[in-house]
């Protein structure tokens, strides 16, 4: 995984600094928070869907490769109930992917269509009985549905819908919503 990570930093290094950078904008910087909605969870059986309305974290950084195409690095955390056992713990996933990006223009801004590939950490709270065996890193994907809108020439309010799932035990599946602020340069 932190080969990965780093041949992505790699690449988004060289392409900023094969475009001109004090003359066009080649880099993109966003946080934003997000709440999301676990479907079909384990932790609750007779239930089509939890909401998790604990503020998780996402960051990110993207470079554009094509007019309205852009490459987006991306760490977040989505909140998630694990069945240990008998017990259902609260936990999260820790995400980091590698996505792209398509912007078309819309009557309030730029409307983002994205998916992404990417590796999920289940990271549970407290110190359950084999931690180490369910604390593990493994593939999921996502895609996403958002918008951009213009603030400043250099900064846009950023909303996006975003549907993940992992390869975890039972297949987690998570709606997540974000509202978050990107800067660009």
């Amino acid at each position: 995984m932190r080969y990965l990570g780093v041949a992505v930093v790699a690449l988004l290094a060289s392409a900023a600094a094969d475009a001109q950078l004090w003359q066009s904008r080649t880099v993109s910087l966003g946080a934003a928070g997000a709440v999301s909605f676990e479907l079909s969870p384990e932790s609750r059986p007779g239930e089509d869907y939890v909401f998790n309305n604990a503020i998780m974290p996402s960051v990110f950084i993207g470079v554009p490769v094509m007019g309205d195409t852009l490459i987006r690095l991306r760490a977040f955390d989505l909140a998630h109930e694990q069945v240990v056992g008998e017990d259902v713990i609260d936990s999260r996933l820790r995400g980091v992917t590698v996505g792209v990006d398509y912007f078309m223009v819309s009557t309030f801004g730029r409307t983002l269509f994205s998916g992404g590939l990417g590796s999920y950490l289940l990271d549970l709270e407290g110190d359950p009985a084999n931690a180490e065996e369910i604390e593990t890193w493994d593939f999921g994907w996502f895609v996403g549905v958002g918008e951009w809108i213009t603030m400043t020439r250099q900064s846009q309010l950023t909303f996006e819908l975003s549907y993940h799932r992992t390869n975890h035990p039972d297949s987690p599946q998570f709606l997540s919503a974000q509202l978050g602020l990107a800067y660009t340069f």
